[in-house]
């Protein structure tokens, strides 16, 4: 099993709210609404997609198995949000480069990415 795409799209607000990242697995899967946050101390984490319940409360409906997993799945999506953010792009859209040494996803990183990005428009 294998991230063969990452579409990160920069959220501008007053929230800490940064991105929304979706992502392809096996070129058959995917994976829609996970949010990457600004936390204490300038560090992102991301969010898993989630649903309100009756009671006010939110309970994923995508997540990490594994704290393995979820390591693995920032170790791709945290350096495209640094690159996404100290570059001032509004989007950023990774494919698998097939050439690299063939990773299965818990040792995949985003070098194993070819990354092709979007300006964000300049604001007056």
């Amino acid at each position: 099993m294998k991230i063969t795409n990452i579409k990160l799209k920069r959220i501008v607000s007053n929230t800490r709210l940064v991105a929304t990242a979706s992502i392809t697995i096996d070129d058959l899967i995917v994976v829609h609404d996970i949010k990457v946050i600004l936390g204490g101390e300038g560090r992102y984490f991301i969010a898993m997609p989630s649903r309100k319940k009756p009671d006010g409360s939110f309970i994923d409906i995508v997540h990490p198995i594994s704290s393995q997993s979820r390591t693995a799945l920032e170790r791709i999506l945290l350096p495209a949000v640094e690159k996404l953010v100290d570059e001032k792009l509004s989007h950023i859209v990774c494919n698998l480069d097939y050439s690299a040494d063939g990773n299965e996803y818990l040792s995949q990183s985003f070098e194993d990415f070819e990354v092709q990005t979007t300006l964000m428009a300049e604001t007056t």
